[in-house]
């Protein structure tokens, strides 16, 4: 397991595999904005309740998709990793972070958690989030939102058609 912080500005984390021919953030449509996320391959950019703060963020692999009790958000999409890893970014790349993963197709797994302020992390939120990323070995993985919070507005049929920003 991994663990680091980012810092979040417009709500924004982005998962990359590394190498793609164009990398970044996707764009947010109403759809994708209602979802909680735009995807596309080898990329997601997840929205985090979190405006502008550091959000401590847990990356790990796992043998099964399983949503921890404590989480208010949790969705599953399908992520294909290339050679060379991951990364997560913040919106303006101040913040990156790789992760080693093995190529091949994953269900990634992204949960939010409230969490209790602390000192050292500043947070523009009433009720700070903590984010967890598990990557689940899978060829086959429908995208699901697993645990809906108030916030999402999910379309009947989640889309997965994110284009670069």
């Amino acid at each position: 397991m991994k663990r680091f912080v980012v810092a979040v500005v417009q709500k924004l984390v982005t998962v990359s595999s590394r190498g793609l021919p164009e990398p970044g953030h996707n764009r947010f449509t109403s759809q994708a904005t209602g979802q909680g996320f735009s995807w596309r391959r080898g990329n997601v950019s997840l929205e985090v309740l979190e405006d502008a703060g550091d959000v401590p963020f847990e990356v790990a692999m796992a043998d099964t998709v399983q949503v921890s009790p404590r989480a208010f958000r949790a969705m599953v999409v399908p992520f294909e990793v290339a050679e060379g890893g991951i990364e997560f970014c913040d919106m303006y790349y101040a913040s990156v972070h790789p992760f080693e993963l093995p190529a091949g197709h994953y269900a990634l797994l992204f949960e939010m958690e409230f969490r209790e302020r602390t000192a050292d992390l500043d947070s523009s939120e009433d009720k700070p989030v903590r984010c967890r990323v598990t990557f689940v070995p899978s060829q086959d993985v429908a995208p699901a939102i697993l645990k809906q919070d108030a916030a999402l507005r999910p379309p009947e049929r989640l889309v997965l058609d994110g284009q670069p920003a």
